[in-house]
């Protein structure tokens, strides 16, 4: 999805998928709060649903983002997204055109689906729900009912964050932000 999705939308996948954020922090997000430089995101109570909170970058997530940061984008993460509707349609409409040799989607829409995974796999790595409850915004007893679900394998878990961009998608999206997105 990463490789194919809008530029303008990479941020909310990358964010969604490497860091667990909610769709609706991510319309709320400002560039101003992810720091690469130190490898963190500062959720504000502003931003959150729950509490605010910091949460690491790994590197994948990292050079998916420094496109956007080395234009020094100013303001919302999503560009001229202002609300979840909105986003809720574009995402569709951009996820509806990745398909198959045979035309079918490739992916489904699961809400928050990203973070989902996000925190499976981030607990299957840390061995330590109190750690990503925090990361998260969320108690450990929610980790566990509505998130958790069983990674068998850790090299599933290390697999998922090691998704990082090829050197030409990297160059389509620097394009896009030149143009505006």
């Amino acid at each position: 999805l990463l490789s194919r999705i809008s530029p303008r939308l990479v941020p909310f996948v990358a964010l969604g998928a490497l860091a667990g954020m909610r769709s609706a922090e991510i319309v709320r997000m400002e560039w101003g709060d992810i720091r690469l430089d130190t490898k963190q995101i500062f959720v504000t109570d502003a931003v959150s649903k729950t509490i605010a909170r910091e949460i690491p970058i790994c590197p994948a997530l990292a050079e998916w983002l420094k496109p956007f940061k080395k234009q020094k984008m100013k303001g919302n993460v999503l560009v001229r997204i202002s609300n979840g509707l909105a986003l809720a349609k574009r995402f569709s409409a951009a996820v509806k055109r990745i398909t198959g040799e045979d035309g079918k989607p490739l992916v489904k829409i699961v809400r928050n689906g990203f973070r989902h995974t996000y925190i499976s796999c981030r607990v299957k790595l840390t061995k330590n729900v109190q750690q990503v409850s925090l990361e998260a915004g969320n108690s450990p007893r929610i980790i566990f009912s509505n998130y958790l679900r069983i990674i068998e394998k850790q090299a599933v878990a290390k697999r998922w964050f090691n998704i990082f961009p090829t050197a030409e998608r990297l160059k389509e999206i620097t394009a896009a932000i030149a143009e505006g997105l």
